[in-house]
């Protein structure tokens, strides 16, 4: 089994159910090391899925939140629709029902899984990024983020379910958004529009990758999809 299948298997099935990949997993330690890598991710999504809700969430984001809107209230006036969409992403994890999270598998709930999971990215991030260095994570997706009007405040990779995906905050006059770029081979049911009671989502198809737009539901998100679909390029795969 060459290297490519391998973590072509593996990612769909960390567990190694077949004999061929325990095989290939006990003969390489670096193999092996992808397998708990993997498994570690999946358990960590896992409990963020099934958990149920502390008690002192509400207070401890309603904290937060006051510190972050107080430490944003000095920055430049241009910046003022990005704080108010941060504040409505916040206000919006605050109103969760106390109750155990439960989603979907399609990709708009399992993006919103993601969301809930990295609530403290909406919270601690909140330092522009370069664009030099937003763009060396796009070329792993043979893209790029186009002169932005606004700030990048948060960009890492992630994994959807043994995917490895780009995971962006971005903050513009149009509000706030985070985005998850995909590979075309990601394998997920694309499910167009989506939402709960406190975010709304659309995934975009574009020519050599797959987002997924999620934002507070009190935030329009027209205006942010046009805007990424003109800013991000991405490069097409050559068929071999």
């Amino acid at each position: 089994m060459d290297e490519l299948e391998f973590r072509r298997r593996i990612f769909s099935d960390p567990i190694a159910t077949d004999p061929a990949l325990q095989q290939s997993v006990k003969n390489d330690s670096a193999k092996a090391q992808l397998q708990q890598e993997l498994l570690q991710l999946d358990e960590t999504l896992h409990q963020a899925l099934n958990i149920a809700v502390p008690d002192d969430l509400q207070a401890r984001l309603l904290l937060q939140q006051q510190v972050a809107s107080y430490r944003q209230q000095r920055r430049r006036k241009q910046w003022l629709y990005g704080v108010a969409a941060s504040v409505a992403l916040v206000l919006g994890l605050v109103q969760l029902r106390f109750e155990p999270l439960h989603f979907g598998q399609d990709l708009g709930s399992y993006a919103l899984a993601h969301v809930y999971h990295e609530a403290s990215a909406l919270l601690s991030h909140n330092t522009q990024m370069p664009l030099t260095e937003v763009n060396q994570l796009m070329a792993s997706f043979a893209g790029r983020l186009q002169d932005f009007d606004g700030k990048v405040r948060y960009a890492r990779f992630c994994h959807f379910r043994g995917v490895r995906s780009l995971h962006l905050i971005l903050d513009s006059n149009e509000g706030t958004v985070t985005v998850f770029v995909l590979p075309k081979d990601h394998g997920w049911q694309n499910t167009g529009a989506f939402a709960d009671d406190n975010f709304h989502g659309q995934s975009l198809s574009l020519a050599g990758a797959d987002l997924v737009l999620v934002a507070a539901r009190q935030q329009q998100l027209e205006p942010l999809a046009g805007k990424i679909q003109q800013q991000f390029s991405f490069a097409m795969k050559q068929q071999s």
